[in-house]
């Protein structure tokens, strides 16, 4: 889970289209205290988000459950007030995952980071 080349594959999946998936999450779940699943290679739905404290008691593997314990915020320096921090778990198609903290600027009203 900690292994740096797949870490800088999840990072490579962050891109505006993915901050806006978070803050539409936010929208609905009425939280900024979310994970984010991109199941890369998945067409109809890469990106799933999940309340995190409801998605610790799921059937997820013990090692990203104990990733994932703690806020995103904690694991990373504090946000500018009118940003957040999320948990993203990139499933790649090889099967191999990463899961890291990333900031999300608050969109821009023409829907930019």
């Amino acid at each position: 889970m900690s292994d740096p080349d797949l870490e800088s594959r999840a990072r490579a999946l962050v891109d505006d289209k993915l901050i806006r998936a978070y803050w539409e999450a936010v929208e609905h779940y009425k939280t900024r205290d979310l994970v984010l699943i991109y199941a890369v290679g998945d067409t109809r739905h890469p990106v799933r988000a999940f309340v995190r404290e409801e998605l610790l008691s799921s059937t997820l593997p013990s090692d990203i459950k104990a990733k994932v314990a703690n806020p995103a915020s904690v694991a990373t320096s504090r946000p500018a007030s009118s940003d957040a921090t999320f948990w993203l778990l990139a499933i790649f198609s090889d099967e191999e995952a990463a899961c890291l903290a990333v900031n999300a600027k608050l969109l821009a009203p023409g829907g930019r980071a």
